[in-house]
């Protein structure tokens, strides 16, 4: 909805003066800067890997390989049920079950695993896919209440 509104002032706010195709094309360079900052799921969990393996590199992570994949595990079977869920009490209390899992997992590691930007992807990834269904709005964190990351 802010995007929306965003567009829309955009919008106003350069069509002053401007002729028709100046007009349209600042619309479309606007737009598309906008939709450049929205990142899809796929991306996000690229994102997501690629920190937890680079820590990994450093020498300093207090976890491996395999708990990165196995909190990938966790995220990819919340994604598939969500999806496959049929009403909003479902679909939170998968949310819920995944978000446990992913704080008995960073307990295993010393809270080590979801760290700051770990967890901004991840509550980003669960509230992505819950808003695509329409169990939550775009800005609102169905995280928050489980999590201890």
């Amino acid at each position: 909805m802010k995007a929306i509104l965003y567009i829309m002032l955009l919008i106003f706010v350069s069509c002053g003066g401007n002729n028709n195709s100046n007009f349209e094309k600042n619309r479309n360079e606007q737009t598309q800067k906008i939709t450049n900052k929205v990142k899809t799921i796929n991306e996000l969990k690229i994102d997501l890997r690629k920190s937890m393996i680079d820590y990994i590199k450093t020498g300093n992570a207090e976890y491996g390989e395999k708990d990165v994949n196995e909190c990938f595990f966790i995220i990819d079977n919340f994604l598939i049920d969500v999806k496959n869920s049929k009403s909003k009490k479902d679909g939170l209390s998968i949310v819920k079950n995944t978000v446990l899992q992913l704080n008995n997992i960073n307990k295993k590691t010393n809270f080590s695993l979801i760290e700051t930007m770990e967890r901004e992807n991840i509550a980003e990834i669960i509230n992505l896919a819950g808003y695509e269904k329409g169990y939550n709005s775009k800005d609102e964190d169905i995280t928050e209440q489980w999590r201890e990351w």
